[in-house]
């Protein structure tokens, strides 16, 4: 089966499209999911897939906004991402470090077939004006999804950054345990799943 690389704050739920191998907790804290966005993202793609072509590989590189991995650790997550030759990546996650090292990681997966899916952002900046949100921003024009959000009416929600690099948009709503999200980083993983069916 191809492998799907969900990198995120982990997951609570367990399935069959799930890889028998490959998941990786970067935080020291095991895979357990305690902010559910990692859950929210693998299950959009989990109930939406075709589990017989695809298997799912978390990565944990969150545990909390007070447990935030270094640079040095984020590198590390991104070449361990690389190293298991994925079929897509979704990465629902914004901040303004502009990493070679993700970078370059990034166009190597890029190049060789990997379809990478980035959240645009949730500040409603128009990246065409300032694009300083990375993964969004990094200048890689093939098999790279930077996907912003829409509302319930198919509109582009209030939220989401637009403009720039930002050319897919989905419903960027989902509920999980009785809380109601809202942004692009649910936005991503349903760009993910259209573009492999």
């Amino acid at each position: 089966r191809g492998r799907i690389v969900i990198s995120d704050t982990g997951v609570n739920v367990s399935s069959k499209a799930q890889c028998l191998d490959g998941d990786k907790d970067f935080t020291g804290t095991g895979l357990k999911d305690n902010l559910d966005h990692g859950t929210a993202v693998f299950e959009i793609i989990a109930k939406n897939l075709d589990s017989k072509k695809y298997c799912i590989n978390i990565i944990k590189w969150c545990d909390s906004a007070n447990n935030m991995l270094s640079a040095r650790k984020l590198n590390q997550v991104i070449l361990y991402t690389e190293s298991l030759h994925p079929v897509a990546v979704n990465l629902s996650s914004e901040g303004q470090a502009n990493s070679p090292v993700e970078f370059f990681a990034l166009k190597r997966m890029t190049d060789s077939g990997t379809k990478i899916f980035v959240a645009a952002g949730n500040s409603t900046r128009d990246l065409s004006r300032d694009c300083s949100v990375f993964p969004a921003c990094y200048p890689i024009k093939k098999n790279f999804f930077v996907v912003g959000g829409n509302d319930s009416t198919g509109h582009r929600a209030w939220y989401s950054d637009f403009g720039g690099p930002v050319k897919f948009f989905q419903f960027g709503g989902y509920s999980i345990n009785g809380k109601d999200w809202e942004g692009t980083s649910f936005a991503t993983p349903r760009q993910l799943v259209e573009a492999l069916k």
